[in-house]
């Protein structure tokens, strides 16, 4: 048998079983000689291990490179065997049989050695190796790089809680700067699509438009260089011997379960948001912006191509409608994009795979082996219990073609809840300070009468038991400055102090039932299309421990936005990781106004203050989690409050809060309790 010239064989000639089998032994050299980058990982771990911090980040750094310099050099050889994502011949009976056995008469040799490359291939895809990389920069105190790499990881991995402490370790470090936190891995379809979701919701729709298109062609692009992966990932050697067909079909059961895997786990997006999440909100995003530029025909596309991804769809379907009695659009303006035919391949794929009774299963790989956690010391430590954040937010508010406009009437508002326990639903009659009646165009309020003076001192009470310092912080005490003594309680750990009878169970049920009412408040007032939903909850408690008064002009919390990252003077919020992006409304309650200083504040977007607000007992501010905002700082006493982040996207709804109210059920507010009923 003489080696095979690649990419000669026609897969329409080649329907007996011999003639696949003898196939199969031919191999032809395509040997790129790439080293093995994975390898070099491995052994950079290893020198990690052994703490040789500047060795271990020269081996990694190398591996990275080498890693680079393979996946170039594979999708060529690849190309060189004939091999496409998508084979133009195939029947269901035993074409894709006679395509993967053509090609392994090639393409072993594109995997340069490796028995699996996708799975090598998805430790630097993932980016596993600047988990490493940032505590070996720390410990060689270089924290810029330090930061980048932690930045970098956290892109990849938004819920990692080793990397969220570490980050807001970092921050807290001489030297740092928001400036050191950019990412070392540019991917092109990435960056296109973080720099559209940011003209776009500027509402710079022919500047989106255009990175929307460029990341939609990285993003297949990534999905093809997936699927090649597959094909040479196969372990012929664990199958079990047996007749031959039946090490085909396994082989090809193998294939097809890591080529429908694509799109969940090429990349950190698809992992967060669901299968298909990232393709149809990428299309809704464009029906949108080409709807705004009155492409129409273009707009359609978009949105049939969307309905496609996802039919029951409301809003879409809504927008379909609006395209079909548009006089300018014909029936044959109606068809989906070409690049569908990704989504239909793949979901025929995953249908032969259900058909043949195949459970379809996730890709896995192995984390670093031990990657260091920071503490104040810098010392390793073992991850608190953290609020992650997810790098990809689903669009719930891409919007259907209608303008939605309030204008309240009256300055006071009826809103009702649901307890955590049973009972009635209470109803209670908030009062609104600001913004005045008929000038609500902004998404700010400040009401009173979210609390009475009575349930402030519970809360205040249980701070004072359950509260410790710097929780959610790392335990760092002194987050934000030197002169103030942080002190904080999440709603889980109070009902967990209630359960093992360490706090007065009425008060963690009273935290518990004032957050929810505030957040049904808010969701009512600013008239919301969609569930408003708990992203944090905290009860907070700021001492000042200045004697002889604070500096100049120095704030208890400096001017931030609390889903993005300011930078410079202001003019630029970037909404990207470590900023928790998923975040879309806050509010803060407070609880009491016996201290001096510590007033809460807007600022315009040069970062002067706008409008001042002070503190009492029951008063609220709610607003959009990206306005500017801060506190002046404290100069005597304690400022007591309970923080509240929301979010539209049910995915990120709170987990520890839904446990909170798991245990709260179960705990009688009297338990404990010398407080009556309210």
């Amino acid at each position: 048998l003489n080696p095979v010239v690649a990419g000669t064989h026609n897969s329409r000639t080649m329907r007996l079983p011999l003639a696949l089998f003898l196939n199969a032994l031919l191999l032809v050299d395509c040997s790129t000689n790439i080293p093995s980058f994975y390898s070099t990982y491995l052994q950079a771990a290893s020198v990690y291990n052994g703490e040789l911090w500047s060795d271990a980040i020269s081996l990694f750094e190398s591996a990275r490179d080498q890693y680079l310099d393979w996946k170039q050099s594979f999708v060529a050889c690849k190309r060189a065997c004939g091999d496409t994502p998508f084979p133009a011949q195939r029947d269901w009976k035993l074409g894709p049989l006679t395509d993967l056995l053509k090609k392994s008469t090639c393409s072993p040799a594109c995997s340069a050695g490796l028995s699996n490359p996708r799975k090598a291939s998805l430790v630097f895809a993932i980016r596993y190796p600047y988990h490493y990389l940032q505590f070996a920069y720390f410990k060689e105190r270089r924290l810029e790089e330090a930061v980048a790499a932690a930045h970098t990881f956290l892109e990849a991995n938004p819920e990692d809680p080793v990397m969220l402490r570490n980050m807001a370790f970092y921050k807290n470090q001489p030297g740092y700067s928001s400036n050191q936190m950019v990412s070392r891995e540019p991917d092109d379809w990435l960056s296109h699509f973080l720099h559209a979701t940011d003209l776009y919701e500027s509402e710079l729709y022919e500047g989106a438009k255009e990175e929307f298109e460029e990341a939609l062609q990285g993003y297949y692009k990534a999905v093809e260089f997936c699927l090649l992966l597959c094909e040479s990932s196969v372990n012929v050697t664990a199958l079990k011997e047996g007749e031959m067909s039946k090490i085909l079909v396994e082989i090809y059961k193998n294939v097809l379960n890591c080529r429908v895997n694509c799109p969940l786990d090429m990349s950190f997006l698809t992992r967060h948001a669901g299968k298909e999440e990232y393709e149809a909100q990428h299309y809704h995003y464009l029906q949108f912006c080409y709807y705004r530029l009155n492409h129409l025909k273009e707009a359609a596309a978009a949105a049939v191509t969307f309905l496609e991804l996802k039919p029951d769809d409301p809003v879409m379907k809504q927008n379909l409608e609006y395209y079909r009695v548009q006089p300018t659009l014909a029936s044959n303006d109606f068809t989906p994009r070409p690049e569908i035919k990704y989504h239909r391949a793949l979901k025929a794929e995953r249908e032969l795979l259900r058909a043949g009774g195949v459970k379809v299963s996730t890709t896995t790989v192995e984390g670093p082996l031990r990657t260091g956690s920071l503490d104040a010391s810098g010392l390793p430590s073992v991850p608190k219990q953290q609020s992650g954040i997810k790098r990809f937010k689903r669009e719930t508010r891409t919007p259907a073609f209608r303008e939605d406009s309030y204008h309240a009437s009256v300055n006071n508002w009826t809103i009702s809840y649901d307890s955590a326990s049973p009972g009635k639903k209470p109803v209670d009659t908030v009062e609104v300070l600001l913004p005045p009646a008929g000038q609500e165009t902004k998404e700010r309020v400040v009401a009173e009468r979210l609390a009475s003076e009575k349930e402030c001192q519970i809360l205040i009470s249980l701070a004072k038991t359950g509260a410790t310092p710097g929780d959610g912080y790392g335990q760092n005490p002194n987050p934000h400055t030197q002169h103030e003594l942080f002190e904080g309680l999440h709603i889980l750990k109070a009902a967990e102090l209630a359960r093992d009878g360490k706090v007065d169970a009425y008060g963690s049920h009273l935290y518990y039932d004032l957050t929810e009412k505030s957040r049904s408040f808010v969701e009512s007032y600013f008239h919301l299309n969609s569930t408003l939903y708990f992203s944090y909850t905290h009860l907070v408690c700021r001492t000042s421990l200045s004697k002889d008064g604070r500096e100049m002009n120095e704030l208890s919390h400096p001017v931030h936005s609390d889903n993005c990252l300011i930078k410079g003077n202001g003019s630029i919020c970037d909404r990207v990781p470590p900023a928790y992006t998923t975040r879309d409304y806050s509010g803060v309650l407070y609880l009491n106004d016996d201290f001096d200083g510590g007033d809460f504040f807007w600022a315009h977007r040069n970062l002067t203050i706008d409008t001042t607000v002070r503190p009492s007992c029951g008063r609220l501010v709610a607003f959009s989690a990206g306005d500017y905002h801060g506190v002046t700082g404290i100069n005597s006493g304690t400022r007591c409050a309970v923080a509240l982040w929301f979010t539209l996207t049910p995915q990120d709804d709170e987990p520890a809060r839904k446990m909170a109210h798991a245990l709260l059920a179960d705990i009688p507010k009297a338990k404990g309790s010398t407080h009556s009923e309210l």
